[in-house]
């Protein structure tokens, strides 16, 4: 139990607020994987074959609370932990999101596009306990010397999975009307959550009284406890089996476009190597002991400590469902020229019963016959404003494809406050855009010849 006491009290002191962010991603059709966020969006190639592990890798960064510099410059490192502290209002979440594409592929059929690949996600969300943080930094400050803290609202879960999908996009009333949909066999690789957690904190300067009403259920705990002998083959069929649905429509009119999805519509069933501890009851904590000769406090003799007051009993292992992270994507498109366009995109992310927006304006350029650029505002949830850029080229049949959201912070890593790198390898072929331009120059050519 001390080893997960460890584990959290590290993502406190090292973890920055995250969030997965496909505002850029959303439109830029040039590349097939946004069919995984998009799954209606048109797309150029009628043949797409991802480079293994190569063909999609995304890494997410976003804080709300400080850039880098400021972190990192230990010279005000008390004033900018005191800022940082007092900041805090409670609507703070760390949400941290990565994902690889360990196999994509897709093929054009007589109306529609068939995908489908294999995918490896992992997923962190945590409310931030703003008032707990505030009573640890400044300590008693009441009037009558107590603290009094409540855990209500507060959450955490961990994902890790593994996901083989298969969608298919249809083209109905002359390709006016745009649906598509994907379904996800996911297997389910490790995971932990607190089912309840409740805490009532009342302290004064000599003691901690704490009550508590704490339900831990983890899975795939063998992988923290003895990760010696952890076999990467064991990822792709774990014995906790889940499912999902992502489905999308897209509505296309002359020069604008109309389009939504929601993704992760599913849950997964945890049968393997489940552990689960609970809480409950109520103690009082006097701290620990300091050797006078010896100022140093040992973060290890605090963990025992406060893991043999809680009173963590490990119950009897049962099967549970957790349900996935959902998200709502919408936008609507402006074609200005056939080589320019503009997007308005909304995000939503639905955890732990909370609605997280994210919103966007984006540019989409197609430059050349195989180069297309895109470039983008975001406004994220927790107030941030980014500045993105992205592109796409290919190279015969070799397309390569990189977009960040925040260009600027990559230009000066001491002002990074959020970020979002995107890049993919992939294998196109029969670019259906531009069959499209030469069946309308042949058109126009046979227009002109009978005028004359």
């Amino acid at each position: 139990m001390k080893k997960l006491l460890l584990f959290l009290a590290i993502v406190f002191v090292t973890t920055s607020i995250i969030a997965q962010n496909n505002l850029l991603f959303y439109n830029f059709e040039p590349v097939s994987q946004n069919l995984l966020v998009n799954p209606s969006n048109p797309h150029d190639y009628r043949f797409v074959i991802g480079f293994p592990a190569l063909s999609g890798l995304s890494v997410n960064y976003q804080n709300t609370l400080f850039s880098l510099g400021d972190y990192l410059n230990f010279d005000d490192g008390n004033e900018n932990l005191d800022k940082i502290i007092s900041n805090l209002d409670g609507n703070e979440r760390i949400n941290l999101y990565q994902n690889t594409d360990l196999l994509y592929g897709g093929f054009g059929v007589k109306k529609g596009f068939v995908s489908f690949g294999v995918q490896q996600e992992a997923t962190f969300n945590m409310v931030v306990p703003s008032q707990l943080l505030k009573f640890i930094y400044y300590g008693n400050q009441s009037e009558s010397g107590d603290m009094n803290y409540n855990s209500s609202g507060f959450n955490a879960e961990a994902i890790i999975q593994v996901n083989y999908h298969v969608g298919y996009q249809h083209w109905l009333l002359d390709s006016t009307l745009t649906v598509g949909g994907r379904f996800k066999y996911i297997s389910g690789t490790g995971h932990g959550h607190f089912k309840n957690f409740g805490i009532d904190l009342k302290s004064d300067i000599f003691e901690w009284n704490i009550k508590t009403d704490i339900l831990l259920e983890t899975s795939g705990y063998e992988y923290i406890d003895n990760f010696s002998a952890f076999n990467p083959f064991e990822l792709l069929n774990s014995g906790n089996p889940g499912w999902a649905m992502d489905l999308g429509a897209s509505y296309h009119l002359p020069k604008m476009n109309f389009s939504a999805s929601v993704l992760n519509i599913g849950s997964i069933t945890w049968k393997k190597d489940n552990k689960i501890y609970q809480s409950q009851g109520e103690f009082t904590w006097n701290g620990i002991e300091i050797d006078e000769s010896d100022q140093d406090v040992n973060f290890d003799d605090i963990l025992d400590s406060l893991e043999q007051e809680l009173q963590f009993y490990e119950l009897t292992p049962y099967n549970y469902k957790s349900k996935l992270p959902m998200q709502i994507m919408a936008s609507y498109e402006y074609q200005l020229h056939p080589k320019h366009a503009f997007a308005l995109t909304y995000q939503g992310s639905n955890w732990n019963s909370k609605l997280y927006n994210n919103i966007g304006l984006s540019y989409i350029g197609r430059w050349s016959k195989r180069f297309d650029f895109t470039a983008g505002y975001s406004r994220l949830a927790g107030g941030m404003n980014n500045i993105g850029a992205g592109f796409s080229t290919a190279l015969g049949p070799v397309q390569l494809f990189l977009m960040c959201d925040n260009v600027w912070g990559l230009y000066k890593p001491s002002q990074l406050s959020a970020t979002n790198v995107r890049f993919g390898i992939n294998l196109v072929f029969y670019d259906a855009h531009l069959k499209k331009e030469k069946k309308e120059k042949k058109q126009k050519k046979v227009k002109e010849e009978l005028n004359q």
